[in-house]
């Protein structure tokens, strides 16, 4: 199993070696070296990445093209609270809180994510990730409070590996976001008229 690229050249060494095969030996499964796409390892100043921005590569078994792909543009871009949705809820209320994220996030969301309470404390309750990991919400064991904040662990990444203020992919040697602590957003919280 070899790729080439759209000039016709082929990737160098470009799955994890060996390749996972089926207890029957009919089905291979070929892992893209991990080594390889991120910036600043061994592999990746060696060989560079496996696949290219808007190029054109085929997968080839002997000579046979077997797949093909256009490599779309990466993601790798930090992720931004100030673009997230979060619904208003009303003091005094149990009422779920929504927030809506503007692409998905790590199916872990649930261990990142948290409501602080107006005296720091964690609000106990009842999270819980939407279907297609856009959406985040939780209902609070106790009646809303003015002042609760949402509480966003630095780790929490979207699929890409994006964190907050950090994408997966920086130049080499740039140093960690400023999100190495967690980040607070206030509720909207608002008192029944």
């Amino acid at each position: 199993m070899r790729l080439r690229r759209a000039d016709g050249s082929f990737v160098p060494h470009p799955f994890v070696d060996p390749p996972l095969w089926s207890a029957d030996r009919r089905t291979v499964t070929l892992l893209l070296d991990p080594s390889r796409q991120k910036i600043g390892l061994a592999h990746h100043r060696a060989y560079g990445f496996v696949l290219q921005s808007g190029a054109r590569t085929r997968l080839l078994l002997g000579d046979e093209v077997v797949k093909s792909w256009l490599v779309s543009r990466g993601g790798c871009t930090p992720l931004d609270p100030a673009q997230w949705r979060i619904a208003t809820v009303y003091a005094g209320t149990r009422d779920p809180l929504v927030v809506r994220f503007n692409g998905p996030i790590d199916a872990l969301a649930s261990e990142y994510l948290a409501v602080a309470l107006p005296d720091g404390a964690r609000a106990r309750g009842s999270p819980q990730l939407a279907v297609g990991e856009r959406a985040w919400t939780f209902v609070p064991a106790g009646a809303w409070r003015r002042g609760a904040r949402l509480a966003i662990h630095p780790r929490l990444e979207d699929p890409c590996g994006d964190e907050i203020g950090e994408p997966f992919e920086h130049a080499p040697g740039r140093g960690l976001g400023s999100a190495r602590t967690t980040t607070f957003v206030p509720l909207p919280i608002r008192t029944a008229d």
